[in-house]
Parts: C-alpha cells; structure tokens; sequence
C-alpha cells in the first residue's frame, strides 16, 4: 500500500520534449508525487497528491481562487450517422459521464470545437468549480484529454468561453497541455498524471514568477504538516 507521503519538487520546463518549439522561458512546474503499491487503486492515491496541491493553491490565492476545468472530446465522424447523433446528443460532459467520469459540480459550458471543411464533429468545455473540488477534477485531467486552471478570481476566464488555446486541432492531452502552456499568463495550469501500472502518481501545477515560488513555498509547508 502506497505511504501516503508526498514529495515535492520544482524544476524548468524548458528541456523538456513536450514544449519543444515552444517559448516557456521562465515557467516551472511544480510537482507533488506519491508512490503507490501495485495491488492499489491509482484512482485514490491521485486524489490524494491532488489534494496536496489544492491546499497550496488555497494559500498561495488566500480565498480568491477560481477554478475551471477546461476539456475537449474525442472527434466523432459526421459520415457515420450513429456516431454523429449520439456526438450531437452527448456533446463533451454527457460523453464523459456516460464514460463513468464524475465530474466536478459547477456551472458548466460547452461548445462545438469542429475546424472549416472537416467532417469530424467535436466539442470541448469548461466547468468553473471550486477548489475544493479539485482532486475530482484533475482526475479527469488524468484521463481525458483536459486541464485546470487556477487564478486569482479578478483575473478569471469565463463560462461564457472557451480559452483561445482550445481548439479543433486539440489532438490529445499533450498537445493541450502544450497549448495551454505555450499561452500561460498569471495564473496556474494543472493535471494529474498516472496510468497502468505506473509506481508514481503526480498532481502537477504549470506556473511563471512569482506565482512559482509562492506555491512552492506553501507546498513545501503543507509537505511538512504531513509527517
């Protein structure tokens, strides 16, 4: 059975092959690993990494904290008439929870992502949701392609659109997780990662100065409350 105990570390984006091409000069990400026993669940020991994180960004925020899960669908073809309908009835939030994904309570928007002159049919979403929901949304994030965003509540993006990184070339979580990077202004994008039979499960927050050193200093704090 996995410890419970986490470990935080900070380093560069910079170096690693995801962001190749990319500007992310300045941006860290923040880390918060556990180890689990194979024979566990990887579902729980996520939250609870996740649930680390959450209270970093809590004090890092000091209550003004506004969340928002940022998603996008699998590509349904509109030549194939079933799946179309079932891609029109379900959209994005209906498709995951009929995949058995519980998604975090909040206000919810979701929209059509499809490009010009393509014949998949697509949608993504946000849900503004708050902190303490967290760990349940990272869960999505570490099995959809989605990611979280955290800031400071006068800085917010709205319900009323998605974020200008989404789009229908989203291909999959990398290359959101990309794009989300590539445009990160001052506020905090986080995921969760974690699959199979991986040892190490992480909650993980992308972030430029000073927000960087301020989360890893509370990071380090709630660390320590945890021996």
């Amino acid at each position: 059975m996995t410890t419970r105990q986490p470990v935080v570390t900070r380093e560069s984006v910079e170096n690693w092959p995801i962001f190749q091409g990319v500007q992310v000069a300045g941006i860290s990400v923040l880390t918060v690993a556990i180890r689990r026993d194979p024979a566990e669940a990887m579902a729980p020991t996520a939250a609870a990494a996740s649930a680390v994180l959450a209270v970093g960004l809590q004090r890092v925020l000091s209550g003004r904290e506004m969340c928002s899960l940022v998603a996008v669908g699998k590509p349904s073809s509109r030549s194939t008439r079933v799946a179309a309908y079932h891609a029109e009835r379900d959209k994005l939030w209906g498709a995951l929870e009929k995949a058995g994904l519980k998604l975090p309570p909040g206000e919810r928007f979701e929209s059509e992502v499809t490009g010009d002159g393509d014949d998949r049919i697509r949608f993504a979403g946000m849900i503004r949701f708050a902190i303490e929901e967290l760990p349940a949304a990272l869960e999505i994030t570490r099995t959809s392609t989605a990611v979280c965003i955290v800031n400071d509540r006068s800085d917010g993006v709205t319900p009323s659109h998605l974020p200008d990184f989404v789009n229908a070339d989203t291909a999959d979580s990398a290359v959101l997780l990309k794009s989300a990077v590539a445009d990160l202004g001052n506020y905090f994008v986080c995921r969760a990662t974690g699959a199979f039979d991986d040892a190490t499960v992480t909650a993980e927050a992308f972030a430029t100065e000073p927000l960087a050193s301020a989360l890893a200093t509370e990071l380090i704090q709630v660390r320590s409350e945890t021996d």
